[in-house]
């Protein structure tokens, strides 16, 4: 499909964006048509084209090792149900799901620079100075909060790998 929905032809692909598309066509909206019948305006308006085609885009992306930045090569079992299907694809591709009105969004989740938030309990007492403290011989520490429950978990992080990626964008 183009970034409008329109069938530009059918073949093997690797790409998720598209196999993201596919499960949903196949097991949701139409999952007794055959594949070649094309798509009525009704199931186009389902999606969101500009969104999956530029997702479709960023994962045939070609790295420097001369592969597409992401592919997908799965397999599900006979009961998979259409949340875990989505779910692997979606991991698989670093993407995620949105809907807005009545169209599916798939955007790709790229990687983002750091963001440091400040909170109360990072500023000295009586003072407007950053509580600062030596952390390059700390180990690494992760506390994830979770909206379900107020009481934070904590673990320690092993290794870190920091990779950075040229987007073409200069």
């Amino acid at each position: 499909c183009d970034a409008y929905g329109n069938v530009t032809g059918y073949g093997f692909t690797t790409n998720p964006a598209w196999h993201f598309i596919e499960s949903i066509l196949r097991l949701k909206i139409k999952p007794q048509q055959p594949g070649l019948a094309g798509l009525t305006d009704a199931e186009k308006a389902c999606f969101n084209w500009e969104s999956v085609a530029e997702t479709a885009a960023r994962n045939d992306f070609i790295l420097p090792n001369g592969r597409p930045r992401f592919v997908g090569s799965y397999i599900f079992a006979a009961d998979a149900t259409l949340t875990n299907v989505l779910e692997t694809i979606l991991r698989v591709s670093r993407s995620y799901q949105r809907v807005v009105g009545n169209q599916i969004y798939l955007i790709g989740d790229d990687p983002r620079p750091s963001i440091f938030f400040m909170g109360a309990n990072h500023i000295v007492p009586g003072s407007l100075r950053l509580a600062k403290k030596d952390v390059s011989r700390s180990p690494n520490v992760f506390v994830p909060r979770y909206r379900d429950i107020d009481i934070p978990a904590v673990s320690r992080v092993i290794k870190v790998e920091v990779q950075t990626v040229d987007l073409g964008g200069g």
